[in-house]
């Protein structure tokens, strides 16, 4: 029983770490450029925009004959919300994580179950990363 503990503990830590590489990733959108949550990329020009992400110039993309310009205009009430389910992700993984540490070693706090506190906010974690996952692609 003790090494299943230690093994979910180890597997929520493995999520919560991918979780936090998707909020820092800029790779959501790959293409001749690639965007992310914070800054979009053409090459090697990047722009970084911020939580006004409407206020942001368009991106010159150059693809090596052509070059077009990428509206970030159009994203932004897409990105705010992945940011958003995935920041809530973020938030619910690291408290299932915290939940779990508490509950294998055996601290008491009050009367609440931190193995169903820990289930409950590893759902929740999963199924905000899954909306967020599918708000931008």
């Amino acid at each position: 029983m003790r090494a299943l503990q230690f093994a979910t503990a180890i597997l929520a830590s493995i999520s919560f770490g991918l979780l936090l590489a998707a909020l820092a990733s800029d790779d959501w959108v790959t293409g001749v450029a690639h965007t992310g949550l914070w800054q979009a990329c053409s090459g090697y020009i990047c722009q970084v925009y911020g939580m006004n992400v409407q206020d942001t110039e368009s991106l010159v993309v150059l693809d090596g004959i052509n070059s077009q310009q990428l509206s970030l205009k159009e994203f932004s009430g897409y990105i705010h919300a992945t940011r958003f389910f995935l920041m809530v992700g973020t938030f619910a993984g690291a408290t299932s994580f915290l939940c779990l540490w508490v509950f294998i070693c055996n601290f008491s706090v009050g009367s609440f179950s931190m193995a169903k506190i820990a289930g409950i906010t590893s759902l929740v974690a999963g199924f905000c990363a899954l909306v967020a996952m599918s708000i931008l692609h």
